[in-house]
């Protein structure tokens, strides 16, 4: 996912707190990752602080199942079609 990014171990347990602190799957971890290296302008370079504002955002929003990360992967890129038009 992240290409030739080397992931340290501060890297990981961001993730892991994700799961732990808001009950993210596995899945949409790597959903939610995937979303970030979409959306960010970075690509591979996005940094896991931003990862980690965005999975509060989604927790919030409740999506931390694979299906409801996908309903809110769906929404975002749809919001931004929308803004991208109206331009």
């Amino acid at each position: 996912m992240f290409g030739t990014r080397l992931l340290h171990a501060p890297d990981y347990e961001r993730m892991y707190m994700l799961m732990e602190d808001f009950g993210f799957s596995e899945d949409a971890v790597l959903r939610l990752v995937k979303h970030c290296i979409d959306t960010s302008g970075k690509g591979t370079a996005v940094t896991f602080a931003a990862i980690e504002k965005q999975g509060k955002i989604w927790a919030k929003k409740g999506a931390v199942t694979l299906s409801a990360a996908e309903e809110s992967y769906i929404a975002c890129i749809i919001l931004e079609v929308m803004t991208n038009l109206s331009m």
